[in-house]
């Protein structure tokens, strides 16, 4: 061996012990440090809880706007038939009633109040009321009927 050869074998020692430092001191530092990934699910852990409580909102509003529109149809349907009974019965009619009822698993309870408000006019009122995620919700509809008398045809 000659001089020469120890100059390479020392280079080459001199390289790879600075390579290898270097190599470690990345290796050690690259990662993530636990702190930042609490930092990060706790940020995910929001940010998810803020967007399923906006979604179970809208879903409770979804749910709310359904069933109103499903009261409100049963409701046009039935002032259409009292409409109906007061235009074309001969007898004078004044009837409150009330009942239950049930659209799409969900429970209703409903009054109808019928009253002369003068010769020939008359009133119908309706109210159906129910419980919506805890609160009471309440849907009324008022409609006014005039019934022509017969006698004073033309």
């Amino acid at each position: 061996m000659n001089a020469s050869d120890e100059r390479l074998e020392t280079s080459d020692k001199r390289q790879t012990a600075p390579v290898a430092s270097r190599w470690s001191l990345v290796c050690s530092r690259s990662g993530f440090s636990m702190i930042a990934l609490m930092i990060t699910v706790v940020f995910v852990t929001l940010g998810s809880l803020l967007i399923q409580g906006s979604f179970l909102r809208s879903a409770d509003m979804f749910g709310r706007y359904s069933h109103t529109l499903n009261v409100m149809d049963w409701m046009n349907q039935e002032c259409a038939k009292a409409k109906e009974i007061l235009l074309y019965s001969k007898e004078e009619t004044v009837e409150s009633e009330s009942g239950h009822l049930e659209i799409s698993g969900r429970a209703y309870s409903w009054t109808r109040d019928i009253q002369p408000i003068a010769t020939n006019l008359h009133s119908i009122h309706y109210a159906v009321r129910w419980t919506e995620s805890g609160k009471p919700m309440e849907l009324k509809n008022e409609l006014y009927v005039y019934k022509k008398d017969p006698s004073r045809t033309i």
